[in-house]
């Protein structure tokens, strides 16, 4: 009973950390994606469930409320097809995150084990964003264009 408690517990405050950052998101790219709280539970919920060795502490290990909302959007990131607007927002996401822990990371005291899990999120992110710039080049490049008025 404790056990459900205490993940329970996990779950709501990593649920609650990712429905932040996805809302943010949401609101910055213009989206119009609804129910962001109930997204964020049911990402978390389906990681936990498929990957609950590494979240329930039978390791001794629980990581960080933040990997956990990392995790869960990596895995999200993986499914997705580049040209929805899920992608969006979970590349756009994930991306605001890491580059936050560029700067930031020492504040949150990050076990060793979620430094070895952020950077398999990065080399998804990284694998990810080129895989985009490799299909939009000539958008992209349209974009670069107008954004540095050259013509």
């Amino acid at each position: 009973m404790i056990k459900f408690i205490i993940d329970t517990y996990h779950k709501s405050k990593s649920a609650a950390i990712l429905s932040n950052i996805l809302e943010k998101s949401n609101n910055e790219l213009f989206l119009d994606i609804t129910n962001i709280p109930m997204l964020s539970n049911s990402l978390i919920t389906e990681v936990w469930d498929s990957k609950g060795y590494l979240f329930d502490g039978s390791r001794n290990y629980r990581p960080h409320h933040l990997i956990m909302a990392c995790i869960s959007i990596n895995e999200q990131i993986k499914k997705e097809t580049i040209e929805s607007n899920m992608f969006s927002l979970y590349m756009y996401s994930l991306g605001n995150i890491l580059a936050m822990l560029d700067n930031n990371h020492r504040a949150y005291r990050f076990s060793k084990a979620d430094y070895v899990i952020l950077n398999k999120i990065s080399e998804v992110f990284n694998a990810k964003q080129q895989e985009f710039e490799n299909n939009n080049k000539e958008l992209i490049s349209e974009l670069d264009e107008l954004i540095t008025n050259k013509k």
